[in-house]
């Protein structure tokens, strides 16, 4: 069993240094540059807010007297995201639900793009890969049930990416898809979590700020499907949000 154990780790290693490590290593690695002396702490960071518009509703048929968390009104989402980490924050109705359930999300990526096509600074065809950590917590005052699931995904897409001669601005749009588990309340029963997102992006980079403004819509789509049907539940949306890009 030690031995079984020491392998997987050494795979879960391997896998990590792929999403972490820079897609292009060249001699400027082992080269000093007045460059360098010049990075703050801010450089290759994304910070961005907006809100999410969804939908969540249960999939089946409830029984009496056990509680819905289904809401229809927006989240408030954070978002902050390095080279190859993604970390984001979602609230909706505050943190306890009175008349309508409060639900409260965070999620950690890691992943990276992957260069398929497109050469050239004008033109660019990705294949974003990652994985990610979700937990998403529903509650109402006036039930004592959550809804409570964590997720484990691993996901998947296409993104094309056009950018102005000048360099001025760029535009990019893609989607993919999402395959995971997720748990209920702690439970090790579990069930699966599947889904599909689309964006589009839209970036500006002006001449007086030395970073890329953004403005990003997307939209998304997902099913928890937990063994037994309480936990059931669809969730559909699109969300704006603006940002920079540093």
């Amino acid at each position: 069993m030690y031995h079984s154990s020491t392998a997987r780790s050494i795979q879960l290693l391997f896998v990590s240094l792929f999403f972490v490590l820079p897609q292009h290593v060249s001699a400027q690695m082992f080269t000093e540059s007045s460059e360098a002396s010049s990075q703050t702490l801010l450089d290759d960071v994304t910070l961005s807010a907006g809100l999410t518009f969804l939908d969540f509703e249960q999939s089946a048929n409830l029984d009496e007297g056990e509680a819905d968390f289904g809401f229809n009104h927006p989240m408030l989402t954070l978002e902050a995201q390095l080279p190859s980490v993604k970390i984001g924050f979602r609230l909706a109705n505050g943190l306890v639900g009175l008349e309508d359930p409060a639900a409260r999300s965070i999620y950690a990526e890691l992943g990276r793009r992957l260069r398929i096509a497109g050469e050239g600074p004008n033109f660019t065809v990705l294949a974003p890969v990652a994985i990610r950590t979700e937990f998403m917590k529903v509650s109402l005052d006036q039930s004592p049930s959550i809804f409570s699931q964590s997720s484990f995904q691993a996901r998947g897409g296409l993104d094309i990416e056009t950018r102005s001669a000048a360099g001025g601005f760029s535009f990019l749009v893609g989607g993919g898809g999402a395959f995971g588990f997720s748990n209920s309340q702690g439970s090790i029963f579990g069930g699966t979590y599947q889904g599909v997102y689309g964006h589009g992006e839209l970036q500006v980079r002006p001449r007086v700020l030395d970073a890329e403004l953004f403005l990003r819509v997307s939209a998304e789509a997902s099913s928890y499907e937990i063994d037994g049907e309480l936990y059931d539940y669809d969730l559909s949306g699109w969300g704006a949000m603006v940002g920079v890009s540093f």
